[in-house]
């Protein structure tokens, strides 16, 4: 299974992914539960490049006798807005 980060790495070049963990916390100190300065969700050409990536390692282990499957958010949004652009594309309701 192939787990991936939610959030965009977009602004953050060159940033210490592990900046502050070696603070230590006193008792005087506040922690923000509602901290609202969260990165952003991954861009579409950042899902796109991740969903690319992961296609490729499936496709080095994928065989006859061992198939593999890709799901999940990334891999259907990706799937949905590639469908979407080619021409002639356009939703649909049924009722």
């Amino acid at each position: 299974m192939v787990e991936c980060d939610t959030c965009s790495a977009v602004g953050m070049a060159g940033a210490d992914a592990l900046a502050g963990f070696d603070d230590e916390l006193t008792s005087a100190d506040e922690v923000d539960i509602g901290q609202t300065d969260q990165p952003a969700f991954l861009t579409d050409k950042e899902n796109a490049e991740m969903v690319a990536k992961a296609k490729e390692i499936a496709g080095a282990c994928d065989g006859p006798d061992f198939k593999i499957y890709m799901a999940g958010s990334p891999v259907v949004t990706h799937t949905v807005k590639q469908l979407m652009m080619k021409p002639g594309a356009r939703p649909t309701t049924s009722g």
